[in-house]
């Protein structure tokens, strides 16, 4: 009986033992697949998050995990093998935090591009404005019948609107200078993997509103006849300079973050009407400088370009300087000069001096030269004093006297 019951204790530890082994190996199994499955979802979640807000939730589900299986190291070590437990947390802890970084980017691109579609929105938006009052008042003027006073004042307003909107195409682009010319290649990118996953308005894409203004401004510059002054057409000439010397600058750039799969289109179309634009404003200044220094009587050879019109002036003062030497007892030559030093002086060097520098009419050097020239035509061209004329004319007749009487005195003798 002893035998009996030595036995069935025997069997009854062997099957407790088994028991205990077998609920063993089915609770680390547990474990592992416990962690298996909630480190995968986490896993994927990381992957898939869309914000930084996301990121954040995750972070806690996270500690939540490694707090929650941090008891089972040994387990999940002997289960993750050759991997570990400690090297499993470590990786996820490192795309979590890769992907809140990533996500940082992101949301700092959205909000640059959010800030300078806004921006550009607002130009646009002032721009129509503008547009609309300067094509009323250019249309008032076509249809104008009323006294020349209210043409005139219709006239003023006109150009001080013109002025207006060519200071804000300006502001347009040097906004645009600001903030695309100090980017580097990285940024660039960023902004450009904005765009393209559509996190910006198609409708607030910069390269409409460069490409609108240029077309714009041409047009205005075609169609403005002759309510413009030389001031004017300088002004435009000198925005259109500064805007193409801009796009120079920054147009590469903005084409590669902004033109998406056409970025050649782009760049042909807003090159070309570029050109249709600066040979549109050149024409119109340099055509109304000729025909202000004509009204100024003042008659230069042909030009169409600084180097030209530089030429036309050079030769224009040499020339007078030479003809001076002729003219000593005359005048004229001396009006001439007062005439062109008006012009010179008053126009060139003081009213337009700001826009000569700007639309680069003339370069510092040039002006220098003819400043030197015109010193050396007023030395010529200055006619001799009439009281100067009297008193040489009496020594000529005291010389001739005396020369006269020591002749007849040593005749005498």
């Amino acid at each position: 009986m002893r035998k009996i019951n030595r036995t069935l204790g025997i069997i009854v530890f062997a099957v407790v033992l088994i028991s205990n082994s077998a609920i063993a190996q089915n609770s680390d199994h547990d474990i592992k697949t416990g962690f298996s499955e909630k480190y995968d979802s986490l896993e994927y979640a990381v992957t898939s998050a869309k914000s930084v807000a996301d990121i954040d939730s995750l972070i806690l589900e996270v500690n939540a995990l490694d707090k929650g299986y941090s008891d089972h190291v040994e387990i999940l070590d002997n289960a993750l093998y050759p991997s570990s437990y400690s090297a499993e947390m470590t990786a996820l802890y490192r795309s979590i935090n890769t992907a809140e970084q990533k996500l940082l980017i992101i949301e700092n691109q959205s909000e640059r591009l959010s800030k300078l579609g806004n921006e550009l929105a607002q130009y646009k938006s002032e721009l129509d404005i503008m547009n609309k009052k300067t094509d009323s008042l250019r249309t008032a003027i076509a249809r104008s019948h009323d006294s020349e006073e209210r043409l005139s004042k219709l006239v003023t307003s006109y150009r001080e609107s013109l002025e207006r909107r060519d200071e804000l195409v300006m502001n347009v682009i040097d906004s645009m200078l600001v903030s695309y010319n100090g980017m580097n290649s990285a940024k660039l990118q960023e902004l450009a993997d904005g765009v393209e996953s559509g996190r910006i308005n198609p409708d607030n894409n910069p390269l409409n509103l460069i490409s609108a203004v240029i077309e714009e401004n041409t047009e205005y510059s075609k169609s403005n006849g002759r309510a413009l002054s030389v001031d004017d057409h300088l002004r435009m000439y000198a925005v259109q300079r500064h805007f193409e010397e801009a796009w120079d600058q920054i147009g590469d750039r903005m084409i590669y973050v902004y033109g998406g799969n056409t970025k050649k289109q782009w760049e042909n179309s807003i090159d070309s009407k570029m050109k249709e634009w600066r040979m549109s404003t050149s024409k119109n200044m340099w055509k109304s400088m000729d025909n202000y220094l004509e009204f100024s009587n003042v008659e230069l050879s042909a030009f169409d370009n600084n180097y030209s019109f530089f030429v036309a002036l050079d030769k224009f003062v040499k020339d007078a300087k030479e003809e001076s030497k002729s003219q000593v007892l005359s005048s004229e030559s001396y009006d001439d000069y007062k005439k062109f030093q008006e012009f010179w002086s008053g126009k060139i060097k003081n009213e337009w001096s700001n826009l000569v520098q700007d639309a680069e009419v003339l370069t510092v050097a040039q002006i220098s030269t003819i400043d030197q020239q015109l010193s050396g035509w007023e030395a010529e061209a200055r006619p001799i004093h009439p009281l100067i004329l009297i008193l040489l004319v009496l020594t000529g007749v005291a010389l001739l006297g005396f020369m006269f009487v020591m002749f007849k005195t040593r005749s005498a003798r």
